[in-house]
């Protein structure tokens, strides 16, 4: 695991590994995977040119895909228990999605909104996200939270004009006959910063990214 960037209350650090391994060492270290506004508010800190401005890695937001219902964001990812990301990177492994309990699925779709505040988000548009919106549209105010407003400034201050969202659409998902959970994955600026929402990579040694608090008098860089 590298360290790759520290502020006065936050350590955040990077692991190349299959989504479940990358888990059990995060956890290891006191680290949880990076959430989407705070991934946002430490590319601002570091630039564009950085490493963390320049890749992509996975998030701890995922979408729930319903047959015949629609696309769900979730704040935090199912996936983020240990037993149920080896079970979902085996099925990725093997070029499948990964189907969660339809009683689960209900309860995400039950709770859904299109509040910006909300637990679940009811995503029904697939258009890129203007950046010099991202202070108004409700998706980006939702997947960004605090951090929406600078995040698309300092986008569209880097020449990205529009944030591309790349999720299976409901054709796809009508055709799985099964819910399925894919996590999200927020590319490097160098690739438009798209919002990945339909990879299966999660066996992959693919990036996550995690952070954790951090006190006063604990050394830096490891």
């Amino acid at each position: 695991m590298k360290i790759e960037s520290r502020t006065s209350e936050l350590e955040s650090g990077i692991i190349y590994a299959s989504f479940d391994k990358s888990l059990e060492e995060l956890r290891k270290n006191n680290f949880e995977v990076i959430s989407l506004p705070t991934n946002a508010a430490l590319r601002i800190q570091e630039g564009k040119d950085s490493y963390i401005g320049k890749s992509g890695n996975y998030v701890r937001e995922a979408v729930i895909s319903i047959p015949n219902k629609g696309i769900y964001l979730v704040r935090n990812s199912p996936l983020l228990q240990l037993e149920l990301a080896k079970e979902a990177a085996k099925a990725n492994r093997s070029g499948k999605e990964y189907s969660i309990e339809e009683s689960l699925a209900k309860e995400y779709a039950y709770k859904s909104s299109q509040d910006t505040n909300s637990e679940v988000f009811y995503l029904t548009d697939l258009d890129a996200i203007s950046t010099n919106k991202f202070d108004k549209d409700k998706r980006a105010l939702w997947l960004f939270q605090n951090q929406s407003e600078n995040y698309g400034r300092f986008l569209y201050d880097n020449s990205l004009k529009e944030m591309p969202l790349r999720f299976n659409n409901q054709n796809y998902i009508n055709k799985q006959k099964v819910q399925f959970v894919n996590q999200l994955w927020l590319y490097g600026l160098d690739d438009w910063s798209f919002l990945y929402g339909s990879l299966r990579g999660l066996h992959g040694n693919n990036r996550v990214r995690g952070v954790r608090s951090i006190s006063r008098d604990q050394s830096s860089y490891k």
